[in-house]
């Protein structure tokens, strides 16, 4: 199971306890993943889509508590080995369906005539409580959340871009979380990059076991990356040591061979360069200490680079 597929397993056990919260998660299921079918003779009907059966055990439920009707679910056999079936939870009550339309704000009445509006009713989000459980609705109908462990990213699309504007909104109104929308064909996708938003997500949406998850993932991809990037900086390290070291022993052996610039260099810079040929593993602080007197890192490095000057000197014949 994909951690896509665990989280909405996660939210889809959880029934809101009120009534309002409970409206408000069918709305964000029937934007996302609902349809209105007419039905002849002025009848409409209502339908929920998905490719989880965990979820159309949970649009089932919520419909029917909502609605007091029965639900039915439609299984349809996809074909192919490996494509997922399809799942549909038809309302066909048209009283309990228009009821719940308009209750969700989705048909609204003007001039007497029943309209569908793109908007989010604003009435659904009035309190924290509603937000969330319309969050959780949109999610089980059309959102995805990446694993943790190959990348972070959350999104929900939706059909049109006054609806991912609106929804949108509701996301900004919780602390820190700061959304963004893009179409893809012909949706609108709300999404998110950033990992401690996604993770905040998971919290509102109340999928806690889910967020625990991605919290350990997250730690060990951080400490892996940690890892690497030490491992690499260790090893550059090393390389630009070792450079460094046979440079300078080529110039102390330079030095001391030319008994002429031998001579001619500070007592300093000849002590540096029998020093780095007799301890050419020694570190540059250990070298420090072999001076004598002994020194401090930086005179060290200092006469080392004296050394160097002084072997580069042309000499003449």
């Amino acid at each position: 199971m994909s951690f896509s597929s665990e989280v909405k397993n996660e939210i889809s056990r959880i029934t809101p306890e009120k009534r309002c919260c409970m409206t408000a998660e069918l709305a964000g299921l029937l934007r996302s993943a609902g349809s209105i079918r007419p039905e002849g003779e002025g009848r409409l009907g209502v339908s929920l889509s998905t490719s989880y059966p965990f979820v159309a055990r949970h649009m089932k439920r919520i419909l029917s508590e909502a609605t007091r009707e029965n639900p039915m679910v439609y299984t349809t056999k996809a074909p192919g080995r490996y494509t997922k079936n399809r799942y549909e939870v038809r309302l066909d009550s048209s009283d309990a369906a228009m009821s719940l339309l308009r209750e969700t704000g989705i048909v609204t009445q003007e001039d007497g005539l029943a309209r569908i509006g793109t908007a989010i009713d604003p009435s659904l989000t009035h309190t924290k409580c509603c937000r969330k459980s319309l969050v959780a609705g949109f999610f089980l109908g059309s959102g995805t959340v990446t694993n943790p462990e190959r990348g972070y990213h959350f999104e929900i699309s939706v059909r049109d871009d006054v609806l991912a504007g609106d929804l949108r909104r509701v996301l900004g109104a919780f602390t820190d979380i700061k959304a963004q929308v893009v179409r893809r064909g012909d949706k609108f996708v709300v999404y998110i990059k950033q990992a401690e938003q996604i993770r905040d997500m998971l919290g509102i949406m109340g999928a806690h076991a889910s967020l625990l998850k991605f919290e350990e993932s997250r730690m060990m991809r951080e400490l892996r990356g940690q890892a690497n990037r030490l491992s690499n900086l260790d090893g550059a390290n090393i390389g630009r040591l070792v450079a460094s070291v046979k440079k300078q022993i080529a110039a102390a052996e330079s030095l001391l061979g030319n008994p002429s610039a031998a001579s001619g260099a500070p007592p300093r810079a000849r002590e540096a360069a029998k020093l780095r040929i007799r301890y050419p593993e020694a570190s540059l602080n250990e070298l420090a200490k072999l001076f004598d007197p002994p020194v401090s890192k930086s005179t060290a490095y200092k006469r080392l680079r004296e050394m160097e000057a002084q072997a580069s000197i042309p000499q003449s014949e």
